[in-house]
């Protein structure tokens, strides 16, 4: 018993790594509380985790427990039109979009479109983006969001919370689980910050 406090403070109760993998532990320990798994197991597990778990994205959920980025930005003394028409350029300059994909209102201050993108060979992150616009505010949103895998000869897709919690997927797959939620955590905030600096940067363009 004494074995298994000294494990749970390792694991638990000292040095988190972030929200989720903090819930990640909880996970491992309610399944054994639960009688999920054994003892034996939990400590295999919970070793190597902390061995090859070493830097894990914390990824925002929402109440439901889904993956759900929201980012909130102000620009002084821009208006609703002028954010409104600059995300348009935004995303017509970085996805191409065609008028399937996306939903656009500028009465009620909404777009919504479909994006995906390329993280390597085997895998790309498919989501979709909703911003609300209203004076000197942009909010942006990354829902919906999962991945395409590809393989030899199909394309699969699985949704993101299907792969967490990670620690109870087979250990040959965590290093992959966790390269996928880092790029999609950067991906996600660069995409924020390049909204932004897009919106903010009105009069640069047409210095000319």
């Amino acid at each position: 018993m004494r074995n298994l406090l000294v494990l749970l403070l390792i694991i638990i109760g000292i040095n988190l790594y972030g929200q989720t993998d903090s819930i990640e532990k909880a996970t491992l320990y309610n399944q054994m509380m639960s009688k999920g798994i054994l003892q034996e197991k939990f400590t295999e597990i919970a070793f190597n985790w902390k061995q090859t778990v070493t830097n894990y994205p914390d990824l925002p959920l929402d109440q439901n427990e889904q993956v759900h980025y929201t980012f909130l930005n102000n620009f002084k003394n821009m208006n609703k039109a002028k954010l409104f028409n600059r995300a348009l350029e935004y995303l017509s300059i970085n996805y191409g979009l065609f008028p399937a994909t996306l939903y656009s209102n500028l009465e009620d201050g909404k777009i919504i479109y479909a994006g995906n993108y390329s993280i390597d060979d085997n895998y790309s992150v498919t989501f979709t983006g909703i911003i609300s616009i209203k004076d000197e505010k942009i909010l942006t949103e990354f829902i919906n969001i999962g991945y395409q895998v590809f393989h030899p000869e199909i394309t699969s897709y699985v949704r993101i919370n299907t792969l967490y919690p990670i620690i109870l997927k087979n250990p040959k797959d965590w290093k992959t689980n966790i390269k996928l939620f880092a790029a999609t955590n950067k991906y996600f905030k660069t995409e924020n910050i390049k909204l932004s600096d897009y919106s903010q940067n009105f009069e640069s363009d047409y210095t000319f």
